[in-house]
This record gives structure tokens, C-alpha cells and sequence, in this order.
């Protein structure tokens, strides 16, 4: 063949267009404490911020995977069920009424920073345990049993002798439960 290689050839030009690669998983920033603790009253309200996560994502693409969204995974715990997170701000916030005297005094949980909001086989992630501890607010009243007392007493009784024992509890803890008695009434 008397043909010069070139003249066999086809010459085309190629773009390549390289996308962003997910790299890294968010990072949170830790409070000059160590560690994401809060303690607020039992009688805190239901939307009252209780502290803020935070977390970063070192993939500069923020379209695709430099933008952290935060989520409470376990979410059927006794603790995350109490609570909300925005997923955006990391906010956490008080879900539901808490209740110290029902036994609970802390709540521990599980926060997810993630670079998705899909669960896709390129989303990154990393947790980290969050505690809230409740602090007793007096808001329960001294109850009697039996509500209503009668006694009959005969005229001539010595002094300082009992004549009835009255009986009142308290729902409340520690020194909030503490029942003093007076007797502010009657002949």
C-alpha cells in the first residue's frame, strides 16, 4: 500500500469533564467543653433550643457534598424522642414535655451529620452522643390522703397530746418534695 500512515488516521479532539469525588465525612466542632452536654429544667418549653450541633464537610462542591444535614438516627429512643434537630442548623430543641419526676433525669443521643439527604451509596457520615441532663423544678403540689381529716377531741385532752396524724406526698424530688405542716385554720 503506497498510503502514508496519516492518511489512515482520524484526528478528534476529547473533553473530559471530572466531577466532584466525595471524600470526606462531616466533621463536627466540639464545644470549648469537649463534649455536646446541656442541662436545662424539666419545665423548659417545647421548642426552646437546648444547644447547637455543628459539622463541616472539607468537599468544596456544596451542591453535591460539602452540604452537612443533621438527623437523631435513633430516633425511637426515649432521648431523641424527646427532641428534634433541624436538619439544616443542627438546632436541637425540645420536642416534647419532659418530666423529671417521672424518673428520667438525663437523656442520651445519637446525632448524624451527613453530606445527603438521601442514603446513597455516595453519602458520607459520622456521629457523635449528645447528653441532656433535667433539673427538678417544684411544680407539683403536696397532696393528702385521705383528702379531708376529721377528729372528734374531748375538752379536758392534755396538751401535746396527737390526736390525728395527717399523711401529704409530694411528686416532686429531692428538696422540692420536702412537706411542711401548718395548721392554718379552725377552732
Amino acid at each position: 500500500d503506497s498510503q502514508s500512515p496519516v492518511e489512515n488516521c482520524v484526528f478528534f479532539t476529547v473533553y473530559v469533564t471530572v466531577g466532584p469525588v466525595n471524600e470526606c465525612d462531616p466533621e463536627f466542632s466540639y464545644p470549648s467543653s469537649g463534649e455536646y452536654v446541656a442541662t436545662i429544667a424539666e419545665n423548659t418549653a417545647i421548642g426552646t433550643t437546648v444547644m447547637t450541633v455543628i459539622a463541616s464537610d472539607c468537599d468544596a462542591d456544596e451542591q453535591h457534598h460539602g452540604q452537612v444535614y443533621f438527623s437523631l438516627p435513633d430516633a425511637v429512643s426515649e432521648g431523641a424522642s424527646l427532641f428534634s434537630i433541624d436538619k439544616f442548623t443542627g438546632e436541637i430543641v425540645v420536642g416534647r414535655t419532659l418530666d423529671y419526676d417521672s424518673g428520667a433525669t438525663s437523656y442520651n443521643f445519637t446525632v448524624e451529620a451527613a453530606d445527603s439527604l438521601t442514603n446513597n451509596t455516595e453519602m458520607r457520615s459520622s456521629s457523635i452522643f449528645v447528653q441532656v441532663y433535667l433539673t427538678d423544678v417544684n411544680d407539683n403540689r403536696p397532696l393528702f390522703s385521705p383528702v379531708i381529716y376529721e377528729q372528734t377531741v374531748i375538752d379536758n385532752i392534755a396538751t401535746g397530746t396527737t390526736v390525728k396524724t395527717v399523711f401529704a406526698a409530694d411528686a416532686d424530688s429531692g428538696d422540692n418534695a420536702l412537706i411542711t405542716y401548718d395548721i392554718v385554720g379552725g377552732d
